[in-house]
């Protein structure tokens, strides 16, 4: 092989490197984007699981049927909802994949309504768009939340009890 036939294909093969790394470097932040999303779906799973556990507490201790709920504002432990979330979602992990930590919060508020569960991830602006994870419908308790059918963002609705 000559020199210059040498130099040519490095050249080339130089060229070839860029443009993969250009294209890789490009395609990126897509990927990342993916994984903030994936992980802020599985905790808004996660929340769903939790509500459902509370609910079926709420029914065992026949919450429902109380003449005063407002005197059964009790403070639920994730040692109370185990058995409830192990047969709602077996050997599933419940923590939040971001590191966020889930507040259960009472069981029910003083109408006697279950009260939702929050992840503290909601807050955060992981992607840096000036968005909240939870007005992205991130790290939230979907059902309890209503979307703005103009920007698309999620809010909490109004008509549901977060105890905060």
């Amino acid at each position: 092989m000559s020199g210059k036939g040498f130099w040519i294909k490095l050249i080339g093969g130089l060229w070839t490197l860029v443009i993969v790394a250009v294209l890789f470097a490009s395609f990126f932040p897509v990927l990342g984007q993916r994984q903030l999303e994936a992980e802020g779906d599985y905790c808004c799973e996660n929340l769903d699981l939790i509500l459902q556990a509370k609910i079926l507490l709420a029914e065992d201790l026949n919450v429902f049927s109380e003449q005063s709920p407002g005197t059964i504002k009790r403070d639920v432990s994730p040692a109370d909802l185990a058995p409830y979330l192990e047969r709602l979602a077996p050997g599933r992990e419940l923590n939040c994949p971001s590191g966020g930590t889930y507040k259960i919060r009472p069981l029910v508020d003083r109408n006697g309504e279950v009260v939702i569960p929050v992840c503290d991830f909601e807050a955060k602006d992981n992607d840096s768009d000036g968005n909240s994870n939870a007005s992205e419908g991130l790290h939230i308790h979907r059902p309890s939340h209503l979307r703005d059918t103009d920007t698309g963002l999620y809010y909490r609705d109004p008509q549901l009890n977060f105890c905060e």
